[in-house]
């Protein structure tokens, strides 16, 4: 699956927290973010689907 850029601005306190996670998780930021997104559109289609 090919992959687009998109640009967006977050709070600095937002992305420090998110760097955190992904050290921990020992991950690029990037996928953090993807992930992270992924599970909230499958939480939200699931809510709908109730």
């Amino acid at each position: 699956m090919a992959k687009e850029t998109v640009n967006m601005r977050i709070d600095p306190e937002l992305r420090a927290k998110l760097v955190e996670m992904a050290k921990q998780q020992n991950r690029p930021l990037s996928n953090l973010i993807e992930t992270l997104l992924w599970e909230a559109v499958k939480r939200e289609f699931m809510a709908k689907r109730k």
